[in-house]
């Protein structure tokens, strides 16, 4: 078990299997879906609860994933793999690569150039992941011009609430029958038959949508300077850590900076450059010889402002994070060499 979550899983025939995990850490949670080679970075402050529910079907992942905090989500879908879903549940707009996004809109993960996807606080995302390679051949040829047009539109597609309601239920009807608890286990056939409705109702509602309408979504550039702050944060210590530094490296105007971040985020560069660099702090954590070590190493040189930063974020004192990721790697060592005494400590 890796350390932040608890898992199950049961194979409910030999076509289905389903799973459950509950998550306390939020870079747990983003290796739950492990062809989409995420990284989650948490933006607003509070402890993490989340998880995924998941039913495996031949060629196809039906997902239900929770998150109680707004998060950054950036990744690149493996292979040939479609990703899209719907959000059943959300306290605010989403945002997909700058494209703003709510409840009724089809959200494409899949295509070239991966995806960067920000989700709102009490978030629940209905998800679906296609593996063409393994759908039944009946199923195929739906996949195929599913594709077609999830790829060759914008990564936010408008369905009216009516469609999008119709989606939900057939998921929710699918994701039930073939879980645990949902009666007598369907047949290959209704298997097959599923998917088919599924995919075809996607497609059915593509072709009839209106042109999507940007809905005052924020402007390229802004989303361009969102992600550049990040990819100067994430995985590297030396990253900026004022406005000022943000500025030299962007070759951009302060009030530019300001206005992309609280336009897009609703919050001011220092808290978004903050909340990337708590969270590397955290991801790091789980592997550090000392919490000194990995706050010092992100910047963090006054300890009572960092522990008092991270517990407002997460939740918890980074002390505790550190204790708990440690007693998770006994266990696991535990189980590795059931013989081996236990070491004083």
């Amino acid at each position: 078990m890796k350390e932040g979550f608890t898992s199950k899983e049961v194979d409910v025939s030999a076509q289905t299997v389903w799973s459950s995990s509950e998550c306390e850490d939020i870079h747990a949670q983003a290796g739950l879906l492990d062809k989409w080679n995420q990284s989650y970075s948490q933006l607003s402050s509070g402890a993490f609860r989340g998880g995924v529910s998941m039913l495996g079907l031949p060629g196809m992942h039906l997902f239900v994933e929770k998150m109680n905090q707004s998060v950054y989500q950036s990744g690149q879908i493996a292979g040939m793999r479609l990703g899209f879903g719907i959000a059943a549940r959300a306290s605010g707009n989403c945002s997909m690569c700058g494209e703003r996004a709510q409840a009724s809109d089809l959200i494409v993960f899949s295509g070239a150039g991966g995806f960067e996807f920000i989700s709102p606080r009490d978030f629940i995302f209905l998800g679906v992941e296609l593996d063409v390679a393994e759908l039944t051949s009946d199923a195929v040829e739906l996949a195929q011009a599913l594709e077609s047009r999830l790829h060759a539109r914008r990564k936010v597609i408008r369905l009216d609430p009516c469609q999008a309601d119709g989606l939900a239920r057939l998921f929710r009807s699918m994701f039930q029958s073939g879980g645990p608890g949902g009666g007598s286990m369907p047949s290959q056939n209704h298997l097959k038959a599923m998917q088919r409705q599924f995919l075809g109702s996607v497609i059915d509602d593509i072709d009839t949508t209106s042109a999507r309408d940007p809905r005052g979504q924020p402007g390229g550039s802004h989303w361009a300077i969102i992600s550049q702050i990040r990819e100067s944060v994430i995985d590297n210590p030396d990253c900026p850590l004022t406005v000022a530094e943000l500025t030299l490296q962007l070759n951009l105007s302060r009030r530019t900076i300001q206005n992309a971040v609280a336009n897009t985020l609703d919050m001011s560069p220092l808290t978004f450059l903050r909340a990337l660099r708590l969270s590397e702090v955290r991801r790091e954590i789980a592997t550090a010889a000392s919490v000194t070590e990995t706050a010092t190493r992100w910047g963090f040189w006054h300890f009572g402002y960092f522990a008092r930063d991270y517990r407002a974020m997460f939740g918890e004192l980074p002390s505790e994070t550190l204790t708990r990721a440690r007693g998770a790697a006994r266990q696991r060592n535990g189980r590795t060499a059931p013989g081996a005494a236990a070491r004083p400590r």
